[in-house]
């Protein structure tokens, strides 16, 4: 599967891509982590891809790989709340509460917020509610193959 990007790569990847840099959001994934690298390279990195007009998000918040360690160091642009958050919501006053603070804290520093697995409307309803903006999930259409997608558009 080969090796991932660096920041050195974009610079030989975006002119074959035909679209602007600000139109790229690049996404890191907290399965992957980023304990290979010191805080340092990290900040270092997201200002280099800042720089070029990228924008920035972690997948995966709440799958407990690194967390608030992540966060503070890639300061995202986009956060995506994991499933294991969002499943049950409604029924869990720990994890609302706990919802309600980040999505209030992330709201203050303009990271837009996806809510990932939304599975019924009380899941829905519930992040709607606290002014999460974009949601995934089956509640709106599961998963087709591309040639099925274009029959529906």
């Amino acid at each position: 599967m080969g090796t991932p990007p660096t920041v050195v790569d974009w610079e030989e990847i975006l002119p074959n891509l035909h679209v602007g840099e600000a139109t790229i959001v690049l996404e890191l994934s907290e399965r992957e982590g980023l304990s290979g690298y010191s805080k340092l390279e990290v900040v270092r990195k997201m200002k280099e891809l800042r720089a070029k007009g990228m924008k920035i998000a972690v997948d995966d918040i709440g799958k407990g790989y690194s967390g608030l360690h992540t966060l503070a160091m890639v300061e995202p642009d986009f956060v995506k709340i994991d499933r294991d958050l969002v499943k049950d919501i409604e029924v869990d006053s720990y994890r609302q509460h706990m919802m309600r603070a980040l999505i209030e804290y992330w709201k203050q520093q303009n990271v837009h917020i996806i809510a990932e697995g939304i599975e019924t409307e009380s899941e829905w309803s519930f992040f709607k509610t606290l002014g999460v903006r974009y949601f995934q999930g089956y509640y709106f259409h599961k998963p087709n193959l591309v040639k099925h997608v274009e029959a529906i558009s």
